[in-house]
């Protein structure tokens, strides 16, 4: 194709007269508008369906009205197509800038940072997100900029991933005519909308419903599902497959659980730690157990070497069961756990102790302060604990520290040197903190 302009095709007619004509050259509209030559096209495109975590293709924007040699040529192509200028979209008068913005929700939308071009090359994308592009232009005579139209929305949809399940064996002993329930969950995804779950084996059900009896899936939009197994089932091993949908409709690929139906005891619990509950506080520390879930398990139970007890609460959605001890952290404690399949046959339990359970505070010294609010001073009886007494204000800064000895018992503080405000009276003690108080001065 020749380069734009304006040329001179001299051609011969059939009386051998040769005859000039100018052919004016000009850039495809298709360049300008590239999601229609029609000049009320949409003002961005294209949607587009990807796989999660690729690059979508460039986002393709409509020629920016503004003084420009791409604005220019535009207008002169459409001078040649149209035999004037009558409807463009807008005029190089316009000073059109434009603001490019995501959003995952289609509602709340959020600027892209440096995204003021014509175009936008979105990078790689986890989950189903929206693009629009917001113009401003010159208004009035005095030159404001102000709003001037939003774009059309492109939507780039995300094709599910294959689900991660949480723990992808169970076991469980056959007992003749127990059944079983298993908890089985998978990772949430945000590209995954909803999950398809089949299993293809008579008498079982996922929430009650059978993928069998119906001849479909069971679809949710929960990551979490109770798996029924009929009473009966033949030792083997068993696939259930799920799957995943993304706002493209397309189903990705199955994961696999394997669920196997055998005659032994569960395996020995393992991963066992301490975690702290609700019930602690910055000196009082309170512990319940963890372990992670053992195949074949139906029921756990926890005891402590102080003859606490607790059933244990499975989290099918961590992959954990957790055992409500409340175990205080200031001594050391043994924890077996127990761990029975749907037989009772049991595995032997594991151990482990609490190491690092001791408190950051110790109130076994009786430390009084007083009087509170105070105008002058304060007395301080250490309880015969020697130590550091340090004043904070309100900042954190030190403004008052004193030295305490063993058995010293009451000590005047002078505190006229303090403006009036709230003090932390901390006293710290073998590298512990041993008293954490206000105290209100009031001159």
């Amino acid at each position: 194709m020749p380069v734009k302009g304006d040329y001179t095709i001299i051609y011969t007619s059939t009386r051998g007269e040769t005859i000039p004509r100018i052919v004016h050259v000009v850039t495809p509209m298709a360049t300008f508008l590239p999601c229609s030559t029609s000049q009320n096209s949409p003002e961005i495109c294209t949607n587009q369906c990807v796989t999660a975590g690729s690059v979508p293709s460039q986002l393709m924007g409509r020629v920016i009205a503004t003084s420009s040699s791409e604005y220019d040529d535009y207008n002169n192509t459409y001078y040649w197509e149209t035999n004037g200028y009558n409807n463009q979209f807008g005029s190089t008068g316009e000073r059109e800038q434009v603001q490019w913005q995501y959003s995952w929700d289609n509602s709340n939308w959020h600027d892209i940072s440096g995204a003021t071009q014509r175009n936008y090359a979105p990078g790689p994308i986890q989950q189903t997100t929206y693009y629009r592009r917001i113009s401003t232009h010159i208004e009035g005579s005095l030159g404001h900029r102000a709003y001037w139209y939003t774009s059309a929305t492109v939507t780039i949809s995300v094709i599910g991933k294959v689900p991660t399940p949480v723990v992808p064996s169970y076991a469980f002993a056959n007992c003749g005519n127990t059944g079983q329930t298993l908890q089985i969950a998978v990772n949430p995804d945000v590209a995954n909308k909803s999950l398809n779950w089949w299993v293809p084996y008579s008498g079982w059900t996922v929430n009650g419903y059978s993928t069998v009896n119906n001849n479909s899936s069971y679809v949710t939009t929960n990551t979490e599902v109770s798996i029924a197994i009929p009473a009966g089932t033949p030792i083997g091993t068993y696939n259930i497959a799920v799957s995943s949908n993304g706002d493209c409709g397309v189903k990705s690929a199955d994961a696999i659980i394997t669920v196997t139906v055998n005659q032994d005891p569960p395996t020995t619990p393992s991963n066992i730690y301490f975690q702290q509950n609700y019930n602690t506080t910055q000196c009082y520390w309170y512990y319940d157990v963890i372990c992670s879930i053992v195949p074949g398990a139906t029921s756990y139970r926890a005891t402590d070497n102080y003859g606490h007890a607790a059933d244990g609460q499975i989290i099918a959605s961590g992959g954990y069961v957790t055992f409500p001890l409340n175990i205080y952290g200031g001594q050391p404690v043994t924890v077996s756990i127990t761990a029975t399949n749907a037989c009772g046959m049991e595995q032997a339990s594991s151990t482990t102790y609490l190491d690092q359970a001791d408190p950051q505070c110790d109130y076994q010294y009786n430390i009084v302060l007083y009087p509170n609010p105070s105008s002058a001073g304060v007395k301080l009886n250490n309880g015969g604990l020697a130590g550091q007494a340090t004043f904070y204000d309100a900042q954190g800064a030190v403004r008052k520290t004193i030295t305490l000895h063993e058995k010293q018992g009451e000590t005047d503080v002078n505190i006229l040197d303090l403006p009036n405000g709230t003090y932390h009276v901390r006293i710290m003690s073998n590298g512990k903190v041993r008293f954490d108080k206000q105290l209100l001065v009031q001159h």
